[in-house]
This record gives structure tokens, C-alpha cells and sequence, in this order.
């Protein structure tokens, strides 16, 4: 119960425009959580809170501890909040070899075709 709590207090703080509040909570239950999902949820939303919060390169080593749980459903997404937020910390080449990891991990997909249109305006 304590950790939907964490997570529903760490949403609605995100939700009203405070996600430096939320990354707090995102990442207690990121550091507490036993099960899978939670963990990959946690620091999903961790990743995403940091990003809203203009912290770049912090939002990155979340969303890689995320993807590291290997979650069915959440890698396409992941890797692009990857590469975005490379991107946006100024590390462009670490962003398309991010973008090209989709490309040849999920070829033919949604995600792909948005990694190579993505990719191709960092060149």
C-alpha cells in the first residue's frame, strides 16, 4: 500500500506542475520497491519527472535503470526518452547511437520509423 501511495502522491505533484516534488517520491519507491512493474514504473516516472524538472542528464541513468528491468511494453518508449534527453543534455552522438539501437532492435515498428525521422534531424 505504501508504495501505490508513494506513487499516487508522486503523479498528482507532477500532475499540478511540481515534478522536482514527484522525483522524490518516484524515486523512494524506485529504491524500495520489491516487484518488477513497480520498479520499472518508479523509475519511468522518475526519468520523466527529472526531464520536466529541465534535469537532462539526471532523467537519462533513470530511464536506463528502467529499461534494465526489461519490461514487455516499455522498451520502444525507453529508449526514446533515452535519446530525447541525450539529446537535450547536448550529447548528440550518444543520442543516435541510442536512436540506432531501436532501429535494429525494433525493426519495422512504430518506433523505429520515429528513431530514424528522429535521428536524421540530429545529423
Amino acid at each position: 500500500a505504501a508504495i501505490e501511495a508513494d506513487m499516487t502522491l508522486g503523479q498528482l505533484y507532477y500532475n499540478h506542475g511540481r515534478p522536482e516534488e514527484a522525483a522524490r517520491f518516484f524515486k523512494s519507491v524506485a529504491d524500495r520497491a520489491q516487484r518488477d512493474i513497480d520498479k520499472a514504473f518508479a523509475w519511468s516516472a522518475l526519468g520523466y519527472a527529472l526531464e520536466a524538472s529541465g534535469k537532462y542528464a539526471d532523467a537519462i541513468p533513470a530511464f536506463e535503470s528502467s529499461d534494465r528491468i526489461n519490461l514487455v511494453g516499455m522498451k520502444g518508449s525507453l529508449l526514446h526518452s533515452i535519446a530525447r534527453n541525450q539529446a537535450l543534455a547536448g550529447q548528440g552522438a550518444a543520442a543516435k547511437v541510442t536512436y540506432d539501437k531501436v532501429l535494429t532492435t525494433m525493426a519495422n515498428t512504430e518506433h523505429a520509423k520515429l528513431a530514424a525521422i528522429l535521428k536524421s534531424k540530429l545529423e
